[in-house]
């Protein structure tokens, strides 16, 4: 008995390897318009430009198919300067509430 038990927790490791593997976080960018459409808390990537920003953390940010705001904590920002006519790219997962989604931002790369 302990050693089917032994057995069966040992089988179980290689399995969530294997799925925390495959859980992987996008590289491709969607629009902005694709990005609200998704489920709470799903991961996305975003190419945008700044267009206000609105707190300390909270900015507007912008694409051609729409706007959302991002949130970007400090630690993330980092010393970037973010400029208007800088293309960032945002990767984080959307929240969404009864009234809007907005972006919360795991990490962000400068494009130009």
């Amino acid at each position: 008995m302990k050693i089917a038990k032994y057995i069966g927790h040992w089988m179980l490791v290689p399995a969530i390897v294997l799925l925390a593997a495959c859980a992987t976080t996008p590289t491709t960018a969607v629009t902005i318009a694709e990005a609200q459409a998704v489920a709470d808390g799903t991961e996305v990537v975003v190419d945008v430009r700044i267009a206000q920003k609105l707190d300390d953390e909270e900015y507007l940010v912008a694409d051609p198919s729409g706007e959302i705001t991002a949130v970007i904590d400090e630690d993330i920002l980092g010393k970037v300067q973010l400029s208007p006519s800088a293309t960032i790219r945002l990767y984080g997962v959307i929240d969404r509430d009864e009234d809007a989604s907005t972006l919360e931002v795991e990490k962000l790369q400068v494009l130009n």
